[in-house]
Formats: structure tokens, C-alpha cells, sequence
């Protein structure tokens, strides 16, 4: 710990314990002590919790310029990206978010009275032209804003997103099968009361449609169980990384994979 490289390591562990744990999770500067005392650090750094406390509130303070710092280091030349665009809500504030996908990196967060092409524009250009970044593609529902955004504004294809023909799907297909499963388990609490009231002479044929009742039902929830499977294996298949190497996916390698199944 008392050479250089040591001493470099040793803050890393430091920095990153207390960022991704004190800052990012809320663990307490007593537990965070009490970690450190056990990989026994403390002759080497301050480690006591008023001490964490401390350097904790000075990273707080710091991480509000340390995207400026990132990007005013990064190397000046052209980039083409894919990005995402939405808008999500935070009480009554409306925030335009742009996304770049190969990275996860909030290029914009803005907040607008309005969600309308001009304004996207009008926010989204210059911090483009700042990080000289080239759009390529761009993903989002399919507001009509957002599609001119890509077309117009950005000079590219417009993506759907898969979330939003998920939904359309659940809309659709879910839906229905939830009201089937609702109708087969009332038909089934039909038949077994019938069963439990009726007579010697009518317990047979009613014990037949109650069995009836139960494979209908039986029938609904298997659906239902490949329902999920398959909407689930959407959002798998069209991952932007591959889930067997953790590789890049691409359209090619996307439409083998569907073709294979």
C-alpha cells in the first residue's frame, strides 16, 4: 500500500465503494466503516463514518460537473450514434429525454412546456453540434413529432421502439386471454356448486361438465403461460446485445435467430 500503485489502487477502492454503494444504493457511512474495517484499510485512510460522511457530500457536490468534465475532454470529431427520444413526466414537469443507446448515456434531459417537433429541435441540435454527434438512426414510439424528428430534423431512419409494439400486442392478445380466464374460473365455481348440491342421479353427467370446465380452463392458462414466454422472447431476441455471448446484435444476426426458431 505504500507505493504509488498501491496507493492508486487503494483510492479506487475507496471511490468506487462509496459511489456505487453510498451514493448510488443510500448504504450509511456506518456500514460503509464497517466494510472497510473489515478488509482492515483503516491504517491506510481515514475510515471512520463522519470521515465517509464527508467525502461522500464532497462527491454529491462534485458529480454536478463532472459531465461537463467528461465531455470537455472527449476527442473532437464526428460520431454517428443511435439514439432514443421520449418524453417522461415528473409531477407536472414534462421532460424531453434523448438517449444514446450504445452507451446509455443521457445526451438530454429537458424540461418543456411542450412536446412539439420545434421544440425537440430546438433542444436536441445543439447538444448534437456541442458533442459532435451525427445521428444515424433514431428509436421512439411513434408520436408523429418524434418520426419528423428523425426524418427531417436528424436526416435519418425512424425506428419503432419494442416496448410500444409489446404493448400493442398485450392490448390486443392479453386482454382477450385474461377475459377467457376470468369466464373459465367462474364456470368452473359453477360446476363444482352444482356438483356439491346435486343428487345421486345427477352427479355423473354434472361431474362430466365440471371436468369439461376444468380442461377449458386448463387450456387457457397454457395459452396464456406461452403467451408470456413468446412476449418475453421478444424482448430477447431483440436485445441490442446478444444473451449467449453478450456480442453485439444486428439486423442479420436478429433475423437468423427468428428464422432458426
Amino acid at each position: 500500500m505504500e507505493t504509488k500503485s498501491g496507493e492508486a489502487w487503494l483510492r479506487l477502492l475507496m471511490f468506487a465503494v462509496l459511489y456505487k454503494f453510498g451514493l448510488q444504493h443510500a448504504v450509511g457511512a456506518d456500514a460503509l466503516s464497517d466494510f472497510f474495517k473489515l478488509i482492515r484499510i483503516g491504517t491506510h485512510v481515514g475510515i471512520s463514518p463522519s470521515a465517509l460522511r464527508t467525502q461522500l457530500s464532497k462527491m454529491e457536490a462534485l458529480t454536478l460537473t463532472f459531465q461537463d468534465s467528461c465531455e470537455q475532454s472527449a476527442p473532437a470529431q464526428v460520431r454517428k450514434a443511435v439514439l432514443a427520444a421520449d418524453e417522461t413526466f415528473f409531477g407536472e414537469l414534462l421532460i424531453l429525454v434523448l438517449m444514446d443507446l450504445s452507451s446509455g448515456y443521457l445526451l438530454l434531459e429537458s424540461i418543456q412546456d411542450d412536446r412539439r417537433f420545434d421544440t425537440w429541435l430546438a433542444q436536441a441540435t445543439p447538444r448534437l453540434d456541442a458533442l459532435g454527434i451525427e445521428v444515424g438512426h433514431a428509436v421512439s414510439d411513434r408520436a408523429k413529432a418524434l418520426i419528423k424528428l428523425a426524418i427531417e430534423g436528424f436526416d435519418c431512419d425512424s425506428g419503432a421502439d419494442v416496448f410500444h409494439e409489446q404493448y400493442g400486442l398485450s392490448r390486443w392478445l392479453g386482454s382477450a386471454l385474461g377475459r377467457r380466464k376470468v369466464k373459465a374460473d367462474k364456470h368452473c365455481d359453477i360446476a363444482q356448486k352444482a356438483v356439491n348440491k346435486a343428487g345421486i342421479d345427477e352427479q355423473a353427467a354434472l361431474e362430466t361438465q365440471q371436468l369439461e370446465a376444468i380442461e377449458a380452463r386448463a387450456r387457457i392458462d397454457k395459452a396464456k403461460q406461452e403467451y408470456h414466454e413468446n412476449l418475453l422472447g421478444i424482448t430477447d431476441d431483440l436485445h441490442p446485445f446478444s444473451l449467449e455471448d453478450n456480442t453485439h446484435n444486428t439486423a442479420a444476426s436478429i433475423t437468423t435467430t427468428c428464422i432458426d426458431l
